[in-house]
């Protein structure tokens, strides 16, 4: 059974049952490590004596145990009685990881259990070992890190990675190699120059592109381009060996590689290591961001050619109308939240709605907004809606207008690719 959310941010909800997977490969790799630096220690005692030996402890040896004390410290392991909260994960009443240095949470079966694979910032993890998935999820949850709470960025293959198989560059490499080689056996020394093209290619190459999954769709952003995928035009999600397939509603498809960035995974989230794991969790969260969304009621949203002025002081009203009759009744605050926290509604109708909830939101509505924004990928809808929850009127003007200037370039945009 899993447990109950909290009810307060700060609240911290106990999980018996759960505990911090304990890191073995750390502890004989930490070790491994430490015997080796020791064991060098005496090579150059032996070598250089005493002044060579404090040179070696100055200069290798210290940053080295600094380097691994500080990643011991940052990385939790075997941990129990664990409480989950907005600030953190607890483990034994301590805090050991801060949720602002959390970065996205994973459920990841592992056959009755399942584990809760958590991103930090700086390449450290954490591996929390539930009983079942409910309980998984429900941790996700209490840190605040769900598909309703958080949108959750993941490393995916560039699009020269998806396209061009590791073979093929490989390829490529030993062509270059074979040609240099060729010419410097000729006298011919700036042909080892033919490798620049090729290494500036391979960094181009493996360079990741980032996909953004939140309520209201996908963004996927790789050197500056960025492509919005919305719930409402995907038809269906092809998922094969290697990565994702999007089927859109105008006969366009996405796909989204993983082979080349699960390979990778090892260092950072072990259980997604292999390009199978690491698409199912991105399905996973897809499938979970997009069932948050919930049904939108938007005819009252419309601003139908009015001043953007005049639009905002009339959704401002929305729910200070006197009740005249049924066309001119107030709208209840819990329909604007259902529009607002709808992703497959229109971008601007979520920030109409959040526009017409501002005359009633207090400490607890404005957290809500924030969080509602927070699940989102669309930069413009993001600010919107930010700005609906801080009240600065310039910002949220701002992106309204640029919300409605850039929907048809969005659309033809589409309609070219």
């Amino acid at each position: 059974m899993a447990a109950p959310l909290p009810a307060d941010d700060d609240e911290r909800v106990a999980f018996p049952s759960a505990r911090i997977r304990a890191e073995k490969r750390h502890d004989l790799l930490h070790g491994a490590l430490t015997t080796t630096l020791l064991a060098l220690t005496a090579v150059a005692h032996f070598f250089g004596g005493f002044s060579g030996v404090v040179a070696w402890l100055g200069a290798v040896v210290a940053p080295a145990l600094a380097l691994l004390a500080w990643q011991r410290a940052r990385t939790p392991s075997g941990g129990a009685r664990l409480e989950a909260s907005r600030e953190g994960l607890f483990s034994c009443d301590k805090l050991v990881v801060r949720r602002a240095d959390m970065v996205r949470a994973v459920v990841v079966p592992e056959g009755a259990r399942a584990l809760v694979s958590v991103q930090r910032r700086q390449g450290f993890y954490v591996v929390i070992e539930a009983p079942d998935e409910p309980t998984a999820h429900a941790i996700v949850a209490a840190l605040g890190l769900s598909a309703e709470q958080r949108r959750a960025a993941f490393l995916v293959d560039s699009p020269l990675a998806t396209r061009l198989p590791v073979r093929a560059l490989l390829a490529t490499l030993g062509v270059s190699l074979a040609a240099a080689a060729v010419g410097l056996f000729l006298g011919q020394a700036w042909t080892a120059l033919l490798l620049a093209p090729w290494y500036l290619f391979f960094l181009v190459y493996s360079r990741p592109a980032e996909l953004k999954i939140g309520t209201d769709g996908v963004l996927l952003s790789w050197l500056g381009k960025k492509t919005l995928i919305q719930y409402s035009e995907i038809v269906k999600i092809i998922r094969d060996a290697s990565g994702l397939c999007f089927s859109m509603t105008d006969g366009r498809t996405v796909r989204v590689g993983a082979a080349w960035t699960a390979s990778l995974r090892s260092r950072s989230q072990p259980e997604l290591r292999s390009p199978g794991a690491y698409l199912d969790a991105l399905l996973d969260r897809i499938r979970l961001a997009k069932e948050a969304a919930g049904t939108a009621d938007i005819t009252v949203l419309d601003r139908g050619g009015k001043p953007l002025s005049d639009w905002l002081l009339e959704l401002r009203a929305l729910t200070l109308r006197d009740p005249k009759g049924f066309r001119h009744a107030p709208v209840v605050p819990e329909a604007l939240w259902k529009t607002v926290e709808n992703g497959q509604a229109p971008p601007g109708a979520r920030a109409a709605a959040a526009v017409a909830l501002q005359p009633s939101l207090d400490d607890a509505g404005r957290a809500r907004l924030r969080v509602a924004a927070a699940t989102v990928v669309a930069p413009k809808l993001r600010v919107a809606l930010t700005a609906a929850a801080e009240r600065d009127e310039e910002a949220l003007s701002q992106a309204l207008a640029d919300m409605e200037s850039q929907g048809p370039a969005e659309a033809k945009l589409r309609r070219r690719t």
